[in-house]
């Protein structure tokens, strides 16, 4: 499959409604696995899981002339956006293959408060969005926001959307996708993606999957996104032999 099929859980996802139907013995995404800098390929094994909570901290509206009578919901929140950076700096790399990290994050994303202004508000919503590292499920993401909030009066919705996916590393895809990129290119260097791929889904039917495309490592989201011819030909160049040996 291509890349960017839709968000994991939109109905509009192509890959989300073909394994309702198919039972993959074994899959290919092609997000951007192309290194500019050092011409090469990897093979990607795998990628973070994601999740998306929105915490809101309550506190109680009042006039802004009268501001004793309230209870400032953007004041409280702060000390929970403080704690929650703070959680943030504590997450550490996981080790997923030799030399091969998955990096986990937590960050808010987004705040909104306030009806007008000469109103304190009563409510601060915070988006928060959580990379899972392997190992890591969506239990500690919870645990990690009511401790951010422990004692403030809050409410917590959580969106899960996909856990953390490792390739099988005996696989029989990541055995021939490696040895199509040490036939094309000398080396075949493997890679774990820090974003959500397709292959979180395809997870759901085997694990016997990889990401090999032509697209540029970095460039993903970015302004003026491109891919580079050489990066297109060389990934062609692997894919077709990739298929033709599986």
């Amino acid at each position: 499959t291509n890349h960017e099929e839709g968000g994991s859980i939109t109905p509009r996802n192509g890959v989300r409604r073909l394994i309702g139907r198919a039972h993959p013995d074994y899959a290919v995404t092609t997000e951007p696995s192309y290194d500019d800098a050092t011409g090469r390929l990897s093979v990607g094994i795998g990628c973070q899981g994601r999740a998306i909570a929105s915490l809101t901290v309550l506190g109680r509206s009042g006039h802004s002339s009268d501001w004793r009578r309230a209870d400032n919901a953007i004041y409280r929140g702060v000390d929970v956006i403080t704690r929650i950076a703070a959680i943030a700096d504590g997450l550490r790399p996981v080790e997923v293959a030799p030399g091969v990290t998955s990096v986990p994050a937590l960050s808010v994303v987004a705040a909104h408060a306030g009806l007008a202004d000469n109103i304190i508000p009563d409510r601060l919503r915070l988006t928060v969005d959580r990379r899972l590292s392997v190992g890591e499920d969506y239990a500690v993401f919870e645990a990690e926001l009511r401790r951010a909030a422990e004692g403030v009066n809050h409410e917590l919705e959580i969106s899960r959307l996909c856990l953390p996916t490792l390739a099988d590393a005996n696989g029989h895809t990541v055995a021939v996708a490696r040895e199509a990129l040490e036939k094309t290119q000398g080396v075949a260097p493997v890679q774990f993606s820090q974003g959500r791929q397709d292959l979180s889904i395809f997870a759901e039917r085997t694990r016997d999957f990889c990401n090999l495309g032509p697209g540029s490592i970095g460039q993903p989201h970015k302004a003026n996104e491109s891919a580079s011819v050489a990066g297109m030909v060389a990934a062609a160049n692997a894919l077709r032999d990739l298929i033709e040996a599986i």
